[in-house]
């Protein structure tokens, strides 16, 4: 018999766990959920054991199921793809949505796109 999916969700910098509250209610029944915030982001109560990104992996490692399904939202990405590269038993999908986090792209020869496309530009 097939266990139905666990599904984890990471929000961004914002740190709140509701922010997928609309997406995770849209599972189906019986799948299991979970909503993860970031210790000392936005609303969320600080934890003196949290103080870098990689303590956020820990954190997220020690959390969730293994063979999850892993959906993280900007600097959630981050820690979504530290998990993957250190932890990837630990993981079945991994869906990135608008991953960010200040990585250096300049560094890694990126162009920025926004500069004809009408959009602002916020890279100088």
């Amino acid at each position: 018999m097939l266990h139905p999916p666990s599904v984890v969700f990471l929000p961004g910098a914002g740190g709140s766990p509701a922010f997928w509250e609309p997406v995770a209610d849209r599972l189906r029944v019986g799948w299991e959920r979970t909503l993860l915030g970031w210790p000392g982001a936005g609303e969320q109560p600080h934890d003196p054991r949290i103080n870098s990104f990689e303590d956020l992996v820990e954190l997220t490692r020690t959390r969730i199921a293994d063979r999850c399904d892993l959906i993280a939202q900007s600097m959630g990405g981050v820690i979504a793809l530290g998990l993957a590269l250190r932890y990837p038993e630990k993981l079945r999908r991994l869906v990135l949505v608008a991953t960010s986090g200040g990585i250096d792209v300049d560094a890694l020869g990126a162009a920025d796109w926004r500069a004809g496309s009408g959009q602002p530009s916020r890279r100088r």
